[in-house]
């Protein structure tokens, strides 16, 4: 769709930097002891995943809102089979192998997480 092919390309790159972004800021919380500047990294942190955040909710109500009109035109009339079919077929923003919804959010979280808990235990090893 024409939604589509002009948002996936900044979408994709801000699901990218917003990753590496998250990854950097944590690995630098784990390696700094000093509680301020650890305050500080969180407060960005925070401010990354709020960013995220918005750009896959707006993702996530076009999918959502999508299923609604499908539901909607479904109990108003059966004879608008053709509309309903195309309804089934899910709207998204896909930009590269990011899905603009909030799926991909939690995902991304996790990631953050995991590469987090494995950069802390190589950090306690040395």
């Amino acid at each position: 769709s024409d939604l589509n092919n002009l948002f996936a390309p900044v979408i994709f790159a801000q699901f990218m930097m917003l990753s590496l972004n998250l990854c950097v800021i944590c690995f630098q919380m784990v390696i700094i002891t000093n509680l301020f500047k650890r305050l500080i990294l969180l407060g960005f942190a925070a401010a990354l995943i709020i960013q995220l955040f918005i750009y896959s909710y707006g993702g996530q109500l076009l999918m959502d809102k999508n299923e609604l009109v499908c539901q909607e035109i479904y109990n108003l009339d059966k004879d608008y089979l053709f509309i309903i079919l195309r309804c089934k077929k899910s709207l998204k923003i896909q930009a590269g192998m990011f899905h603009a919804c909030l799926p991909t959010v939690q995902a991304i979280l996790s990631q953050t997480w995991s590469m987090m808990t494995l950069l802390n235990s190589v950090v306690e090893k040395n």
